[in-house]
């Protein structure tokens, strides 16, 4: 009698752990799906509900630009990596680079030749740098020559 007693318990525990066996399978599956779906929606495992798009800031924000560099790049405001960007790109389309100060455009080299539309930009720069080098354009006349790495203070004195 024993035996058939152990024969149904064995039978029943089976049967029991056949269930929590399934039960577990089908936990670990969903778990293993919702990793998945996160994986494919979320890669980086960012917070979706707490991400906001970050503020442009330092060279990245837009600033406004005075009328004359506004006027030339077709734009009121730009970051200053754009400003950049664009100036040369009009620098190298209209071939205004040189190799020597103050000689002909020749679309090379590190001086840039002020034509008429970038005169106006350039005399308005006016500054000192942090190590006491001063940038004075505001003599200078159609044809002359900037150095190309006097561009950051162009920059700065044509925005607001």
């Amino acid at each position: 009698m024993e035996a058939g007693i152990s024969i149904k318990n064995a039978v029943a525990n089976k049967a029991i752990f056949h269930d929590i066996r399934v039960k577990i399978e089908i936990l670990y599956l969903s778990t293993l799906l919702c990793d998945i779906k996160n994986a494919i929606i979320n890669p980086l495992n960012l917070n979706i509900k707490e991400l906001k798009m970050a503020e442009a800031k330092g060279l990245m924000k837009p600033v406004k630009l005075k009328n004359e560099l506004a006027a030339l790049l077709g734009a009121a405001e730009l970051p200053r990596t754009e400003i950049t960007k664009k100036l040369w790109d009009y620098i190298k389309a209209t071939k205004l680079q040189t190799k020597t100060e103050n000689g002909k455009a020749e679309n090379a080299g590190k001086f840039i030749v002020a034509d008429a539309k970038l005169l106006p930009i350039f005399k308005k720069t006016k500054s000192t740098s942090k190590s006491g080098n001063l940038t004075d354009l505001t003599q200078l006349n159609e044809g002359q020559t900037i150095d190309m790495m006097q561009m950051a203070a162009v920059v700065s004195a044509n925005i607001e």
